[in-house]
């Protein structure tokens, strides 16, 4: 079947069209709505990757905060074994006698003086006051060190300064036992935190 040219000249106008046509959608519609669809999926794993990223902040939060009631609550306790802000001199005669209990075989043990109450010297800007007192007594030089060792490990927040040991003058006096002249005359500070002030 043969057309004739008119007809042949429309239907090529036609193809052409149609592939035109054809064409643009697929530049201007197709095309542009792919690269949106890209550009909308790299936007999605960007959102997902946040998304991800702000619950594991939320889990380090929760965490964090967990952290900080147990380190607020350790505080707590050991704030309730500083010395008494109200009356440190009191406070320095129950820790004295809990030492005797610790240390039975120091004896005459006593606090010389009234305490003292300032800034902690060791840290600058420190949160917290100190109270020093001096305590005096009598024991054996392997006795004092042993209590020394507990002192430290019962109470890890106080210090003890200022050591004097000095043998007693006795000890050329044929009066006494062995054991009374060896015996040294103990001086020391002991410098404790004192609680903070009621909020």
């Amino acid at each position: 079947m043969k057309l004739s040219k008119d007809k042949r000249d429309r239907m090529i106008l036609v193809v052409m069209l149609t592939l035109g046509f054809s064409w643009g959608l697929w530049q201007f519609v197709i095309n542009t709505r792919s690269s949106r669809l890209k550009a909308q999926q790299t936007e999605l794993s960007k959102q997902e990757d946040q998304l991800v990223q702000a619950g594991d902040w939320i889990e380090r939060a929760q965490k964090v905060e967990q952290e900080m009631t147990e380190a607020l609550a350790a505080l707590s306790r050991i704030e309730d074994g500083l010395a008494g802000r109200a009356d440190p001199y009191a406070w320095s005669y129950l820790l004295l006698d809990r030492i005797r209990q610790m240390s039975p075989e120091l004896s005459n043990l006593d606090v010389a003086g009234k305490p003292g109450i300032g800034p902690v010297r060791l840290l600058p800007e420190f949160p917290y006051e100190s109270t020093t007192f001096t305590v005096v007594g009598r024991g054996h030089y392997h006795d004092f060190g042993r209590f020394l060792a507990e002192f430290e490990n019962e109470y890890p927040y106080f210090r003890v300064e200022n050591i004097e040991l000095t043998a007693r003058s006795s000890m050329s006096d044929s009066a006494g036992t062995l054991d009374e002249r060896e015996m040294l005359s103990l001086k020391f500070d002991i410098v404790a935190l004192l609680e903070p002030p009621a909020k």
